[in-house]
């Protein structure tokens, strides 16, 4: 999974370089909002810019970064999401829960 962090004044930025998001980099994500919490991230934004594709497996990877993070009382929300992504999200209701920006 190519990504990279950009963290200043309590909040992180992951950056997905991917252009699909398959699930198979779940485990590697997870470590990524882990760590950004552990730092003392207060807002965790996940940068969708490249990303043309989110399977099932990548959205289940978002659930639970979101509960890890509603949990720690971290804000979680997804940013730069495409119009084909959020469709996909919106017809799961899950724009009801990601705070989209």
């Amino acid at each position: 999974m190519e990504t990279h962090i950009d963290t200043s004044d309590g909040t992180s930025i992951i950056i997905i370089d991917e252009k699909q998001l398959l699930g198979i980099e779940n485990e590697t994500f997870q470590t990524l909002v882990q760590h950004s919490i552990e730092q003392g991230s207060k807002n965790i934004s996940v940068d969708l810019s490249n990303v043309k594709f989110i399977s099932s497996w990548g959205i289940e990877g978002f659930l639970h970064a979101y509960k890890t993070c509603t949990n720690k009382n971290v804000n979680f929300n997804l940013k730069n999401v495409n119009a084909t992504v959020k469709n996909v999200l919106s017809k799961l209701k899950l724009t009801d829960i990601f705070n989209i920006t």
